[in-house]
């Protein structure tokens, strides 16, 4: 894997992408879906919000 940028500063701008001819409008549109995130951080988190 190769670190391409990064950002310093506060985790209040999460965002979920799907590709742009994705089904998905809405987050309940994502269970049951594979979906990619990184293990015990902020994103992680905001995703098992979102998706209860």
């Amino acid at each position: 894997m190769k670190i391409i940028a990064s950002i310093k500063g506060p985790t209040v701008g999460q965002v979920v992408l799907v590709p742009k001819n994705s089904q998905a409008k809405k987050f309940a549109d994502l269970k049951g879906k594979k979906i990619g995130y990184v293990k015990a951080t902020t994103a992680h988190y905001f995703l098992i919000k979102m998706l209860a």
